[in-house]
């Protein structure tokens, strides 16, 4: 349970009294009757992290059990928003970049954004639509290489990549909101288990698609130009991944989870944070007793150290799970 609580929607958002945190998930829970006010009085969201460490629905199921537990009682469930995710290995984002870029596609959308990092000349993908109602094709491994979070990228690896770390990692995430779901008929978790492979369809073909030849863009006969046989395939296999979704996680192996990254990064920002205050330090022993200092700072009263041993034991309750 957080301090404070939380709003959905932004600063005029709804606001919810209290915020918790349950294995990665974060949920706002109101302080008023449901029945009586026309505003949902609980909100989830979960984010693509705790989707790929907890798995989707076995998290939506943690949720529902947590509130029963709390004596509570489902009314009536919501989706504001839907991320589909495929993850394909030794694709080249650049390489649809190239087709998208030469014209290549047919979209309903109303701007495509080709993005190019321009210091190192990289390509890294494309974006179509605006948030949260867009396709957005780039480069995750490439992304994770630079992360710090060693446990995600290893996940990442052994339940998306098949246990190798390959040489391009390309992710296709059609981003839905909830006008859109309506509009294909989604109003609910229930709804989307059942049409969560038809919605990535319709992103991938009828919301945008690669061709196999150039589109003039001001005739009206863009429909001629048949999909790409890679876009193809990469559709094919939406479908497949989303229409078995319920599927077991496969248990990554912590032992090939190094937390050096982490405590390198830790380290560096001891390390600025005593430069910014000119702390002088020439030996081991000092820069020791600087960072108890430091952290002694920071946690400086019972209260907060009973609060971090509560949630570091939390989350080693969470790791082991």
């Amino acid at each position: 349970m957080h301090r404070l609580g939380i709003n959905r929607g932004g600063e005029r958002g709804t606001h919810y009294a209290y915020q918790i945190s349950y294995a990665g998930i974060t949920i706002g829970l109101g302080d008023w009757n449901a029945e009586e006010r026309q505003a949902d009085n609980l909100f989830v969201r979960m984010t693509g992290e705790t989707c790929l460490l907890k798995g989707a629905w076995q998290g939506y199921d943690l949720v529902r059990e947590l509130v029963q537990q709390l004596s509570g009682r489902i009314l009536r469930e919501r989706l504001t928003r839907v991320d589909l995710c495929l993850d394909v290995t030794n694709v080249a984002a650049a390489e649809l970049q190239h087709l998208v870029e030469a014209g290549h596609f047919i979209t309903r959308f109303k701007a495509v954004h080709p993005q190019t990092e321009l210091v190192a000349g990289r390509r890294t993908g494309f974006t179509a639509g605006k948030s949260p109602q867009r396709l957005i094709c780039y480069d995750k491994l490439h992304e994770q290489r630079n992360s710090y979070n060693d446990l995600y990228r290893q996940t990442l690896i052994t339940r998306r990549y098949g246990g190798v770390e390959p040489e391009h990692a390309l992710r296709l995430e059609a981003q839905c909101s909830r006008a859109f779901l309506l509009e294909k008929g989604i109003d609910s978790p229930a709804d989307l288990r059942v049409k969560a492979s038809h919605l990535f369809h319709h992103v991938c073909t009828d919301k945008f698609r690669i061709t196999d030849r150039p589109v003039d863009r001001a005739s009206k006969n863009q429909s001629r130009a048949a999909m790409h046989d890679l876009w193809t395939a990469l559709v094919t296999a939406g479908e497949v991944v989303f229409g078995k979704i319920d599927g077991e996680l496969i248990p990554v192996d912590r032992s090939l989870i190094s937390p050096i990254r982490v405590f390198k990064q830790g380290f560096g920002c001891f390390v600025s944070g005593f430069k910014q205050m000119g702390v002088p330090i020439t030996r081991r022993a000092e820069l020791v007793r600087h960072v108890v200092k430091a952290v002694d700072g920071v946690m400086d009263s019972s209260e907060k150290w009973a609060d971090f041993f509560d949630e570091y034991r939390l989350l080693l309750e969470e790791c082991s799970t």
